[in-house]
């Protein structure tokens, strides 16, 4: 079985929802004019990391709103699946959340992040589980960013039927590096992980060099980054669990 998965390395514009949302939509056309079933987009990518510092968190809403539905609908014309990552409130409570839709544009549901960071993430809730989405006859799992990180939480993913792992991140190499732990999980759960990063700045972190990366297994099969918002283009084959060609990359402006 084979799948073509577009990862969005997106210099995600801190607080600017508008234009956030312009280069999300450009990206998903670009990745299905290049025959992506799966469309992918970065942590936070509709409002940046650090966003409320500038909006606040009024503006978080119930999802999926009406942006999240209309990128579905045009995502199922290509019968592509969405990961949508974004803030979302949810019964009064707020949430780091991305948003799974199938090919057919139904809603399947949304991974809440678990491992929400102290300080910078101190508006959001923390999520409970790590469920399987099916897309494309595929079980799909998420773990947001550091979610990653915490060896139970990829464990309680695969114990739920998942075999890949896709991970929308806000991760620069520093000040506290991934230290390969998207190859550790990959080799713990005998699973394939999946890495969307971002690229850009932001005053305090810098993410021009996050990896974008595929590893399967404990072993890194791709690793790309780019300082410019680009697609970066998988194609994985899942049933003989290899990478098909290398990694293509379609810049968005």
């Amino acid at each position: 079985m084979f799948i073509k998965i577009a990862l969005e390395h997106l210099d995600c514009q801190k607080s600017d929802i508008k234009t956030n949302r312009e280069l999300i939509s450009k990206s998903l056309e670009k990745a299905m004019v290049a025959g992506a079933q799966l469309f992918v987009t970065p942590e936070l990518a509709l409002c940046g990391y650090y966003f409320n510092e500038d909006i606040g968190t009024s503006w978080i809403e119930v999802q999926p709103d009406d942006f999240a539905k209309s990128l579905a609908a045009k995502a199922a014309y290509n019968n592509t699946a969405l990961m949508l990552c974004t803030a979302e409130r949810l019964n009064e409570k707020l949430y780091n959340s991305c948003l799974v839709f199938d090919e057919n544009g139904a809603f399947l549901g949304t991974h809440h992040k678990i491992a929400v960071q102290k300080g910078s993430e101190d508006w959001s809730c923390a999520g409970h589980t790590t469920m399987a989405y099916k897309i494309h006859g595929i079980n799909f799992g998420v773990l947001i960013c550091a979610d990653a990180w915490r060896p139970h939480i990829a464990q309680s993913g695969r114990e739920n039927g998942v075999e890949i792992f896709i991970c929308p991140s806000a991760w620069p190499p520093q000040p506290c590096p991934p230290e390969e732990c998207w190859q550790k999980r990959s080799a713990e759960t005998n699973t394939t992980v999946l890495v969307c990063n971002r690229t850009g700045v932001e005053p305090k972190l810098d993410f021009r060099l996050g990896e974008t990366l595929l590893a399967h297994c404990g072993k890194t099969l791709a690793s790309v980054t780019s300082e410019q918002s680009c697609i970066f283009i998988f194609n994985w084959d899942h049933q003989n669990k290899k990478l098909l060609g290398g990694v293509e990359r379609l810049p968005i402006e």
